[in-house]
């Protein structure tokens, strides 16, 4: 069943019998069992494999749980690593994600201790909550084309972020408490969604591309350390404040800050109220 082995903190080795046919996948098999250090199954098994301290559903092509030991085959027999694959799994630092992984589920590195992730150009899709708390440090997401909400929330020791132009959706939240402190934003996203950077405080520059239709609610709520905005002539019309409302929704003293809007420098006074006045540089 689901959560077969949930908090099992002292388990250190698990081996499946030959004969064993059905894991419950709704729910991580593993999650929390952060002893854990060596998966393996019996010879025979017609569904499930192990390999690199992976367990693996072999007609899904599917990476269903691992442990802080685990090194992914590059052998392009998985296309998915699973939902709570790797939840909880403090102990595990750097996980390379083969070429043939097209889709990294809901909640997979929920709170784990992966540093690095370079996603490779085959994955198109981050589920939600996916590293959610984790300890990510670098991230590279390569061609991806959809982030689930919450994706990287409260990721805090993640400070550079660069969105690729395939992106196409984000859901809410997606960036929100991480200690982002640079960011641009590809062509390919047409909205920034609800809540999407809110509570990144240490967040100074923003670089958002042409092809930025619409930035919605909170998005950058509570940036309180943002510097510089540069904005593209594809977003709504600033003479309403409407769109440097919602990117600047937090109260503060009255700050100093440089933005460009269409290619055009200006300076932003911002105050208590949060009522922008644009002054364009000539």
């Amino acid at each position: 069943g689901e959560e077969a082995f949930l908090e099992c903190k002292k388990l250190v080795a698990v081996h499946l019998p030959s004969t064993l046919v059905k894991i419950g996948q709704a729910e991580p098999p593993f999650d929390f069992c952060n002893a854990l250090k060596s998966i393996t199954v019996a010879e025979g098994n017609p569904a499930y494999r192990a390999e690199g301290n992976c367990l693996i559903d072999i007609a899904e092509r599917r990476l269903i749980g691992g442990c802080k030991t685990s090194v992914m085959p590059h052998d392009g027999s998985i296309v998915e690593i699973g939902r709570g694959a790797f939840s909880r799994i403090d102990g595990l630092r750097n996980f390379d994600i083969d070429d043939s992984v097209v889709k990294i589920a809901d909640r997979a590195f929920f709170c784990s201790g992966v540093e690095f992730v370079r996603m490779p150009p085959s994955v198109r899709s981050i589920g939600s909550e996916a590293y959610r708390c984790s300890w990510v440090r670098q991230l590279k997401l390569g061609s991806v084309e959809r982030i689930g909400q919450n994706a990287f929330d409260g990721c805090e020791d993640l400070e550079e972020l660069i969105i690729p132009d395939s992106l196409r959706s984000m859901g809410r939240s997606a960036f929100s408490y991480c200690g982002i402190k640079r960011l641009r934003v590809g062509r390919g996203l047409e909205k920034i969604p609800e809540c999407a950077f809110k509570h990144d405080r240490d967040l100074k520059e923003v670089v958002l591309s042409e092809g930025l239709k619409t930035i919605d609610k909170d998005a950058f709520a509570n940036c309180e350390s943002i510097e510089r905005i540069a904005i593209p002539a594809s977003s709504s019309s600033p003479s309403e404040n409407v769109m440097l409302r919602r990117l600047l929704q937090y109260s503060n003293a009255l700050l100093p800050m440089l933005f460009t809007l269409g290619g055009i420098v200006m300076f932003l006074m911002l105050s208590p109220r949060n009522a922008p006045h644009c002054i364009a540089v000539t």
